[in-house]
């Protein structure tokens, strides 16, 4: 889309005002429901805007989708860690804590990888490697970071 480096830096910012303004009553919504249901539901909205950020258009839609795209994953970080901590013991809580986190960095990593090679599909149905980033990654991984 062609954006300059301040309007780069907006949506990577945009993207964090999302977050912390939904973080508080995500987690309120995960109290008060259950994570069976929090959970699935947080993953499947997050899936979906993260989705239809591969057919933005202009940088306002970019902005929009990216805000939303915070605030649909404001919940599942501490949603995992309260669910987990109904499983397990304190002792051992921080250890399953500890292997999200690396398993989340060890997608984004591999992550990267797959992003190049799906970069190469500029001109493939009409759009843009970065498109298919999204629409591909998002629609078929299940790693809680972006």
């Amino acid at each position: 889309m062609g954006f300059t480096d301040t309007q780069y830096l907006s949506t990577l910012t945009i993207y964090f005002i999302g977050y912390v303004i939904f973080e508080v009553p995500a987690n309120i919504i995960l109290k008060r429901t259950t994570p069976r249901f929090w959970l699935p539901t947080t993953m499947v909205a997050w899936g979906i805007v993260a989705t239809l950020l591969g057919i933005c258009q202009n940088f306002n839609g970019f902005l929009v989708a990216r805000f939303f795209l915070g605030a649909t994953e404001s919940g599942l970080f501490p949603g995992v860690v309260f669910y987990l901590s109904m499983w397990y013991k304190r002792s051992e809580t921080t250890y399953r804590v500890a292997l999200f986190f690396s398993a989340a960095s060890l997608a984004g990593a591999f992550g990267g990888i797959l992003a190049f090679g799906i970069a190469h599909m500029r001109g493939v149905a009409g759009l843009n490697g970065w498109n298919w980033i999204f629409i591909l990654v998002r629609c078929c991984r299940w790693s809680p970071r972006t």
